[in-house]
């Protein structure tokens, strides 16, 4: 079978849970030094996974706003990743949080579980023993210490790979914990037995999650984890097996990611598509790292910190970018208009950029020449939006168009529909077919949402030439249509037999 590829996903689970604080002067855990060890597993020869080292670096950036000193790896073999957990075991002595945070492949034998590195050569079950490191390891190094000291484990692990195949115990997921020390908890993705998914987007469910909610002050963990667990399932609902996280605590005191301010009520969780990019932004805007810049481009291409991120990469990596060639730029016009981004020299944005106007409108996206070329996306303050191809400041090519009423994917020319495409309303009809200058034109089937449906040739958005209607109770008119007139044609009723004839827009009994 080759290499094995658990590692990643559990590295960031172990991450957040260090965070914590207690709410009662008697029950507190100081937490003045935190140290954290951040795991991210995903370069696997056979079954590869995206998203771990993503996980990791958005974990590790978090875990340095909530003031933590952080220990990162990326894609580690096995003598990495035991000695990693060696020296988070020293250096956690004088500490009083702790966190360990683990994203990859992983896996259950003999109800321990395995963290599989890098390289991992598994053929039969027994191999793990020898090939991957044993969790509990992690646990082992966390013991003694102070007594004020809270222990956090995270595990992201155990996710689907539609090509992997593993053992049966595999298929199991994690095991429950044999052995937990007081003032710790214990971290899953998913629940015990099942499997984690890596995501679609750049991030996992469960990170993706995680990042909304964790820095919230006056947050427990407990209610951390309550709001992730929701927000994962929500995210996960469509799929054949919803991902619900699970964790076991073995805390005695009330923990925070970050402390109540004066003692206010945390708000109720928002599960929108909060600013993270933003939260990200702020913590690694005056870094000189460029993997920084890196992970927050691969996390959030499109955010409208993306264009200086880019830039700013461009000059870390390049020691010939001079100030007079292509650079970020910040400009305002008397309009109240405003670009930030690339620019070229007497040519305007070049590049990516975000380009907002005074009314609220903002396109986010790639610029050649000062116009609107290659990908981007257009957003309104009335809920419009569209997110695809650009030429000569125009929607041209592929893309999707959202609005309060519905959704239209499909292609676009000059800034109208043309072409074939879908369009759907929320009041559930659906047209599938050409368009033309914005209009339904060609072959298409339009069905209603009282159950009327259309399939036959449009022209300039009505119905015109050959087509068949089929109302609700069966009856069915196939011929010619004129302006969305049945010109001339056959009715027949739900049995197939012929009712009327339609000729010139009239019908004629037979």
């Amino acid at each position: 079978m080759g290499e094995w590829s658990l590692a990643k996903p559990m590295k960031h689970l172990l991450i957040l849970l260090s965070l914590l604080f207690l709410t009662f002067p008697s029950a507190v855990y100081s937490a003045q030094n935190r140290v954290a060890l951040v795991i991210g597993n995903g370069a696997y020869r056979n079954y590869p996974l995206r998203n771990p080292v993503n996980d990791a670096r958005l974990m590790r950036n978090l875990l340095r706003k909530a003031g933590f000193s952080v220990t990162m790896l990326e894609n580690a073999r096995k003598n990495e990743l035991v000695n990693a957990i060696r020296s988070f075991g020293r250096s956690l002595r004088n500490s009083d949080a702790a966190l360990f945070y683990y994203s990859g492949h992983g896996n259950q034998y003999k109800g321990k579980n395995w963290l599989i590195p890098i390289g991992a050569n598994v053929q039969r079950e027994s191999d793990l023993e020898f090939e991957a490191v044993n969790a509990e390891r992690v646990l082992a190094e966390m013991e003694g210490g102070s007594s004020k000291r809270v222990n956090i484990v995270m595990f992201d692990a155990c996710r689907v790979n539609r090509n992997f195949r593993s053992f049966r115990s595999n298929n199991r997921g994690l095991a429950q914990p044999r052995v937990q020390p007081e003032g710790s908890i214990v971290a899953f993705s998913t629940a015990p037995g099942t499997v984690a998914y890596d995501g679609e987007g750049r991030n996992s469910p469960y990170v993706a999650e995680l990042s909304k909610h964790m820095l919230t002050p006056g947050l427990k963990i407990e209610d951390v984890f309550k709001r992730v667990r929701v927000g994962v399932k929500s995210r996960t609902s469509r799929k054949p097996s919803p991902q619900i996280p699970w964790e076991n605590s073995a805390m005695t005191g009330d923990f925070y990611f970050v402390l109540p301010q004066g003692g206010v009520n945390v708000p109720e969780p928002s599960y929108s598509n909060e600013s993270a990019d933003k939260t990200m932004w702020k913590l690694i805007e005056f870094y000189k790292d460029t993997t920084e810049f890196e992970s927050f481009l691969n996390s959030f291409p499109n955010s409208q910190f993306a264009p200086i991120a880019r830039v700013k990469l461009k000059r870390l990596t390049s020691s010939e970018l001079k100030e007079s060639d292509d650079q970020l730029y910040r400009h305002t016009w008397p309009s109240g208009n405003k670009y930030v981004g690339e620019w070229k020299k007497n040519v305007g944005p070049n590049g990516q950029g975000t380009f907002t106007w005074t009314n609220g409108n903002k396109y986010v996206g790639e610029f050649k020449d000062g116009k609107r070329k290659g990908k981007g996306t257009f957003t309104k303050p009335d809920g419009n939006k569209y997110v695809g191809e650009w030429k000569d400041g125009q929607k041209n090519g592929q893309g999707t168009s959202t609005s309060p009423d519905g959704k239209y994917v499909g292609a676009y020319k000059n800034g109208q529909p043309n072409g074939k495409g879908t369009r759907t309303w929320t009041d559930g009809a659906k047209y599938v077919g050409g368009y033309k200058g914005g209009y339904k034109h060609g072959q298409g089937t339009m069905i209603w949402s009282n159950r009327h449906k259309y399939v036959g040739a449009y022209k300039n958005g009505k119905r015109t030439g050959q087509g068949t209607y089929t109302y609700p109770s069966g009856q069915i008119h196939v011929g010619e249509y004129i302006n969305d007139v049945f010109w001339r044609g056959l009715v027949y009723d739900k049995y197939g037999n012929i009712e009327v004839k339609r000729v010139n827009g009239k019908f004629i009994k037979q």
